[in-house]
């Protein structure tokens, strides 16, 4: 099934934000950025959020540096053609999911870097992600986000 989505963000919303004290680790470890995303569907409200959670940890000793989450929020208008004729689930086409996905780590980017301005992290960027070798582990969750 082919759908000509009508869609745009909504909301963009940093949930949280950790950074440790600069005394807390070895500064001289590298470090490793983790990125896990979640697609959930608002289908009365026309929605899909994307939460995003970008953790920074020493690369020997896994601490935790820090940690930022966002919620990014895309109206989706014509959300109710993607419901599944039989199970009338709706079911979010692999390749949108990941333009959705792109779009929030992208966005999750740049706040992680304005949010680290003025800190130790300051200089830190997180790395570029070809979002097309993301893999969809499990299906995208269907709840209703207040």
């Amino acid at each position: 099934m082919s759908v000509q989505l009508t869609y745009g963000i909504n909301n963009i919303f940093v949930d949280e934000y950790n950074l440790a004290s600069f005394s807390s680790f070895e500064q001289d470890d590298e470090l490793d950025f983790t990125i896990n995303n979640r697609l959930r569907i608002n289908e009365k409200d026309k929605f899909v959020r994307v939460e995003t959670e970008i953790r920074i940890t020493t690369r020997v000793s896994k601490f935790l540096v820090c940690k930022l989450v966002t919620f990014i929020d895309f109206s989706v208008e014509n959300i109710k053609e993607l419901e599944d004729k039989n199970s009338k689930e709706i079911i979010l086409p692999p390749e949108f999911a990941f333009t959705l996905n792109s779009i929030a780590i992208s966005t999750t980017r740049g706040i992680l870097f304005s949010y680290n301005q003025g800190t130790y992290l300051d200089k830190v960027i997180m790395p570029l992600i070809d979002t097309s070798k993301i893999r969809l582990e499990k299906e995208v969750d269907k709840v209703s986000v207040d």
